[in-house]
């Protein structure tokens, strides 16, 4: 199926839910099925394939066998239980052997990785991993501190957070604590 059939299909099928859902209140959800569409097809499940980005490796001839850490890069993506977000902040370290990498591509790194509705905890590990392939280290640490507004919605709860962690190298033996 095309990508046209597949919107106007999905647009047909959230016109169904709307008018189940709005009863006699559907002149208030005029329009309701187009946004999410829009909503689904382009933010939540992007149609096209993403490509992973170009990423600036430096040789490490320095030797430089320094914990490298980028504190507070924010995050944003969609539980896949309910659709609704969550929000952030990551928390990356490496030791790096072989290579260096820039800075601002650790941010590249967690914008990839964010583009499908995933949970916390796979997103988490999607990171580091990515990250251990693309530095060549195995010293990655990762903390993800998230709220998610399924939470929030389902529950009395004003604001939550969720930590996870993914801890590789000689950060899942004594570095735990550098990351928080």
């Amino acid at each position: 199926m095309n990508n046209q059939k597949k919107t106007i299909a999905i647009q047909n099928h959230f016109q169904q839910i709307v008018n189940l859902l709005t009863g006699s209140q559907k002149e208030n959800f005029q329009g309701t099925a187009q946004h999410l569409t829009k909503l689904y097809t382009h933010t939540i499940f992007k149609q096209q394939p993403i490509e992973q980005p170009s990423f600036t490796l430096l040789k490490n001839t320095q030797r430089h066998n320094q914990i490298i850490i980028q504190k507070n890069i924010p995050i944003k993506t969609f539980c896949p239980h309910h659709l609704l977000p969550f929000f952030g902040k990551v928390n990356i370290a490496y030791q790096p052997q072989k290579y260096l990498i820039g800075l601002s591509d650790l941010h590249k790194i967690v914008d990839y990785c964010l583009v499908q509705p995933q949970i916390q905890e796979v997103l988490t590990e999607k990171i580091a991993q990515t990250i251990k392939k693309i530095v060549k280290t195995i010293h990655v640490g990762i903390i993800i501190e998230a709220t998610h507004t399924c939470v929030i919605m389902r529950s009395k709860a004003i604001n939550n957070n969720t930590i996870t962690t993914s801890f590789h190298g000689i950060f899942n033996e004594k570095y735990q604590q550098i990351l928080q």
